[in-house]
């Protein structure tokens, strides 16, 4: 290793050796600073004019000015200026304004050498006050009080005026005048007037101290005093305060005097208990007592003096040359103290400065005092503390010493360039260890200095681009992080250097992170792998033993999405907590307990500019250096507080920090650092003021500050409201932040920032407060609050009026409704009951479509059957005639073959004769043959029609001929049925029935029908008969007992004679024409109808007969054929004799 030596002054000695060494000494880089900061008003800022004679602070906050050209509203950030126009009756007075009054209605009494006037602060409008013309004219106003009783009091050049109260309205106010005549020779300029007790008055005038009696209304002089004293009676006073102890001051142009309470004369205030100033033969001018009792003075050659009256110690406000920081001139007439704790001055000629004190006293320093702020020389690169309390401070060049006695500078920088082969390198101090070694270090190398001994070590570390980040020592080993060469481990002893490149203990790894260490509070060491070249940002943390060289993986959970980070930053007292700045807010991680915390998410000077360091104290405060602020954050309260050093005094950005072990905090940057107690810092009083200035609902603006209504009221149509506020804070105006809440809605304050007015949209119906606070840059919000009262009216249609109309509306709906769903309901039903009407309907037509199907498919049947029954009758019928036919074919068969033969046999002359006579009876046979055949024809042809049914087109029908027909076909196919029986038929017809129009193939079953059940009733009697016991004989023989109805009696077939006690069946066919129809009986001789049947006969599917005898349809069809031509049917039955009568129509 090479030894080098290099340049040093340690603890005063010179080491006079082959070095290059720089030694800066001398007094401190700047001056202590009391904390006192002004802000000074002349014209450039607004002021109208620079001589002022008196201030004041309103109720609401605003400082008001008197001075020569009138008067002025300062409301933090603007000043406001009322001028006398002689065009304008509503300004103020002209001439010199010299006193202020807030009355105890909140309006401005203001007075100048033109006259006196009421001011109007809400409308900003002046009404001059007259008086009656036998008094004085008001004028040359020099004072204004306001007693108990509300009485304005105006002392002027002539004398003393007691305005009452009144309507102060009126052109004209009633007032007394008190003329101030010295010893009745010369008239005074009363210009202070205080209460003494009361029933008089301290009056202060160019002439001495007087007293005015209010009873008699007598002035009366205090003295004769004797020697100095004599100066109270004599000198022209400025003002008089009686303090809270009933104590006399009095301010005069030759000095300043004190009547204590229960003296029996003043007393000359020349000295102080702790200052050498002498105030004899002084121009006192103005004077004011704050709440904590102290007493403001003004002087024109002192500047401005603050006494305490129980120690009788001042301290002194002066003006110092080419000093913005202090008063702008000695000359100062009014000095008082705001409710915020802010000092005014008022100068004659220099217009109005602030004072307040800073929230803490800092002192800045360069690191070299010859050398500029931007010279590297003065670049805080790194800050530490040795184990003697003394302050290093690491630059681009040097290492530097700021002695813990307080003493100058001393500067080392080593005699060697840092890099031979890199001329424009340049040194970078890294960092103090707990002896008397120091290191510095550049890319390639790190130098271990002995600040006795005067060597430099170079210690050789692996690699070509060791950039040191942090670093942390114990008695052996020194432990280097970096960003691309991993953790270092240097052995003190030899300076050996052991590198780990992974964090996974016995592992190695190709890409190598970058590696940060730090000791927390309970002095573990803990390690952070980071990547943060990538975004976003991830990090490792790992426990490291030193003596195991082992890494502990703490798993802790990372926060997501963060792209900008700090260095983290360990906690002093809580061990395992580090703190780390970053775009998403100030992030506390806990390692130990696992725990992750973002505090400050919304404070933009954290999230913004998340490359500055934070600095955990000792008392648990974390401090966050920026641009050009401190923070100061409250883990346990969550408030901040700002600390903004005067841009003058500090370095561009303060980057670099400690603290020490003295508790002074230090920041340090590129320009020198700043150093402070924070055990000494102020807790700046909350802002006192809060005004709301206007609210706007619609087009209505409604001016705040000065109303006095408790409560507004506003339509439902004007419900998007806007509040407009302002806060009084003369200190740092731009700091000012703000939050709301609207009661009746949200309880929950609001913070806004900066924001000065709030837009409240939609607000429903309903009484509401809207109030606001406001805060000062330290955080704490204040007990101030400012609120108003309103109600959002209902819309009419939510009114009781609008509801007793809902309620006969809704009433009348109901009734409406209900009527209507009456109707509705009863439509449905109806049209329920009409679509089950319609749907049985349809069923019904259904079913009667089924039902006529069958009942066709029945008739059909019926039909056949009868068809059936008719085919014995039709064969029986047919039989004649084709046995006609037969016989009478053969025999003409016969004849021709006898004709042929008697041809033969015949001689040739009698050929002829015999012929003739046998073509004669040939003509005879085929006559016969023919007319039987004929009717074989229409026989079978009335069978087919009354089976195939014809087109149902009525025709002129004989009417007797169809009766007779088809009676004998019913007969005819009894008998040939199963069960046939003798029956007598009787053909009863009326020649005059005529041609009647019919539908012969439907009404034709009309006949056989009724024939065919007076059959079957005929045969049940019979039956019944016989069954009964009665004798039946029965014999066989040939006759006409069955005949055809026609009267036939060639037929030949079976008859059966049954005995049956003399019962003969017996059926009787009648037609018969009146003058209105055409009617058709048939009367049977059977058992006759039963009552209980007889209305169910014509039923369909009635039936009297058994199992499957019958369908039930046969009357029924009747009843309709009949119905279809128009015609009637009656029964007329009783035992023994049934009668079936149709009638129809010609």
């Amino acid at each position: 290793m090479n030894l080098l030596k290099w340049g040093f002054f340690p603890q005063g000695m010179v080491a006079a050796m082959a070095l290059t060494m720089l030694l800066t000494t001398g007094g401190p880089a700047a001056a202590q600073s009391g904390g006192e900061q002004y802000r000074h008003f002349t014209i450039r800022d607004g002021l109208s004019n620079t001589f002022i004679w008196t201030m004041m602070q309103d109720r609401h906050g605003f400082i008001w000015t008197a001075g020569n050209t009138g008067l002025e509203k300062f409301d933090g950030q603007n000043f406001t200026t009322y001028r006398n126009d002689p065009q304008n009756p509503n300004s103020v007075p002209g001439g010199q304004m010299r006193t202020i009054l807030e009355a105890h209605d909140g309006m401005l009494w203001v007075g100048s050498g033109q006259g006196l006037a009421i001011f109007d602060p809400a409308l900003e409008k002046s009404k001059t006050v007259h008086v009656a013309d036998s008094l004085e004219r008001l004028r040359f106003l020099w004072t204004l009080h306001q007693d108990g009783n509300g009485d304005i009091w105006a002392g002027t050049a002539d004398g003393l005026y007691r305005i009452p109260v009144q309507d102060y309205s009126a052109d004209t106010l009633r007032a007394n005048f008190f003329l101030f005549n010295v010893e009745q020779t010369t008239a005074g300029t009363i210009r202070s007037i205080v209460p003494r007790g009361d029933d008089a008055f301290w009056v202060g005038t160019n002439s001495g101290l007087y007293v005015f009696d209010r009873n008699s209304h007598e002035f009366s002089s205090t003295g004769p005093f004797d020697g100095e004293l004599q100066m109270v009676q004599s000198a022209t006073i400025w003002y008089l305060l009686a303090d809270r102890n009933d104590n006399l001051w009095i301010s005069t142009d030759n000095g300043l005097a004190l009547w204590r309470s229960g003296a029996d004369t003043p007393e000359l205030v020349k000295s102080f208990a702790n200052s050498d100033l002498d105030l004899t033969g002084g121009y006192m001018q103005g004077l004011f007592e704050d709440e904590d009792g102290m007493i403001y003075i003004s002087t024109d050659a002192y500047g401005a003096l603050l006494l305490n009256p129980e120690s009788m110690e001042v301290t002194v406000f002066e003006h110092i040359p080419g000093n913005a920081n202090s008063l702008q001139a000695t000359d100062v007439h009014y000095f008082f103290r705001d409710r915020d704790g802010n000092f005014w001055f008022g100068y004659h000629f220099q217009g109005i400065s602030l004072m307040y004190r800073d929230l803490w006293n800092y002192s800045y320093s360069l690191v070299v005092d010859t050398a500029p702020p931007i010279d590297p020389a003065n670049q805080v690169r790194t800050l530490w503390e040795d184990s003697r309390g003394n302050l290093w401070i690491g630059t681009n060049h040097s290492a530097v010493m700021k002695p813990a006695d307080g003493s100058a500078h001393r500067i080392f920088t080593p005699d060697v360039a840092p890099d031979p082969d890199n001329p424009r390198a340049t040194w970078i101090f890294g960092f103090h260890d707990d002896g008397d070694v120091m290191y510095f270090y550049n890319d390639q190398h790190l130098y271990a200095a002995d600040i006795q001994s005067g060597t430099l070590t170079r210690i050789d570390l692996p690699g070509t681009d060791n950039i040191l980040i942090s670093n942390s020592w114990d008695d052996r080993h020194i432990y280097l992080g970096t960003v691309s060469s991993g953790l270092l481990i240097i052995d003190k002893s030899d300076h050996s250097v052991t590198v780990i490149t992974s964090l996974d203990n016995d592992s190695e790894s190709d890409e190598i992170p970058l590696i940060d260490l730090y000791r927390d509070a309970a002095g573990n060491l803990w390690t952070y792998e980071f990547k943060p070249y990538f975004s976003p940002v991830t990090w490792k943390v790992h426990a490291f033993d030193p003596d195991t060289r082992r890494f502990v993986d703490t798993g802790h959970p990372f926060v997501a999405d963060i792209n900008n980070v700090t260095p983290p930053a360990p906690s002093q007292t809580e061990p395992g907590v580090f703190w780390i700045a970053t775009d998403k807010g100030l992030l506390r991680q806990d390692y130990i307990n696992g725990d992750n915390q973002i505090f400050l998410a919304d404070e933009p000077s954290v999230t913004t500019l998340t490359f500055y360091r934070v600095l955990p104290d000792k008392e648990g405060f974390v401090w966050i250096g920026g641009a050009g602020s401190i923070l100061r954050f409250d883990p346990v309260t969550g408030n901040t507080v700002s600390f903004d050093p005067d841009v003058n005094r500090r370095p561009q950005a303060l980057l670099w920090h400690i603290q020490m072990s003295n508790r002074d905090i230090v920041f340090g940057g590129f320009g020198g650092y700043i150093r402070f107690n924070p055990d000494e810092l102020l807790e700046e009083a909350p802002i006192a003021f809060v005004n709301l200035t206007e609210m706007r609902a619609g087009a209505e603006i409604i001016p705040l500050l000065y109303d006095n209504r408790r409560a507004h009221t506003f339509e439902h149509s004007s419900n998007n409201l806007t509040f407009s506020f302002s806060a009084i804070n003369y200190k740092s105006p731009a700091s000012t932040r703000y939050r709301y809440r609207l009661n009746g809605y949200q309880d929950e304050w609001l913070e806004i920032g900066m924001q000065t007015q709030v837009f409240l949209a939609n607000l429903a119906p309903g009484s509401y407060e809207f109030q606001v606070q406001a805060r000062n840059r330290n955080g704490t919000y204040s007990d101030a609050v400012a609120g108003v009262l309103f109600t959002i009216r209902p819309p009419w249609w939510r009114t009781v009026p609008a509801y007793f109309a809902y309620l006969l509306i809704i009433a009348g709906l109901v009734f409406t409704v209900d009527r209507f769903q009456r109707r509705r309901l009863l439509a449905l039903a109806r049209e329920r009951s009409r679509e089950k009407e319609l749907e049985h309907a349809r069923e019904i037509q259904k079913a009667y479509d089924n039902l006529k199907a069958a009942q066709e498919q029945l008739i059909q049947q019926e039909k056949l059957a009868s068809l059936g029954q008719l085919t014995a009758g039709i064969a029986h019928e047919i039989k004649n005639p084709l046995n006609f036919v037969n016989n009478f074919s053969e025999v003409s068969l016969e004849m021709i073959d006898e004709v042929v033969e008697e041809i033969d046999k015949m001689p040739a002359g009698e050929e002829a004769s015999a012929m003739k006579q046998t073509l004669a009876d040939i003509k005879s046979n085929l006559t016969k043959i023919h007319e039987h055949g004929s009717r074989a024809d229409g026989i079978v042809k009335s069978m087919l029609l009354h089976s195939r049914g014809g087109t149902g087109e009525k025709k002129p029908t004989n009417l007797n001929a169809l009766v007779q027909e088809y009676t004998n076909l019913a007969y005819h196919g009894m008998r040939a049925g199963k069960h046939p029986i003798n029956v007598d038929i009787a053909l009863e017809t009326d020649e005059a029935a005529g041609e009647v129009p019919l539908v012969t193939e439907d009404f034709s079953r009309v006949i056989l029908n009724l024939c065919n059940n007076a059959f079957d009733a005929m045969r049940d009697k019979l039956e019944t008969v016989n069954a009964n016991g009665s004798e039946n004989e029965q014999g066989n023989g040939n006759g006409n007992r069955s005949g055809n109805a026609n009267g036939d009696a060639n037929g030949s077939g079976n008859g059966n004679a049954n005995g049956n006690d003399g019962y003969n069946p017996r059926l009787t066919v009648r037609t018969l024409r009146n003058a209105d129809n055409v009617n058709i009986e048939i009367e049977d001789n059977g058992p006759g109808i039963p009552e209980d049947i007889r209305d169910k006969i014509l039923q369909p599917f009635f039936t009297t007969k058994k199992g499957t005898q019958g369908t039930g349809l046969g009357l029924s069809i009747t009843h309709d054929i009949i119905k279809a031509h128009g015609g009637k049917l009656e029964i007329e039955s009783k035992t023994g004799k049934t009668i079936f009568k149709i009638m129809l129509e010609k």
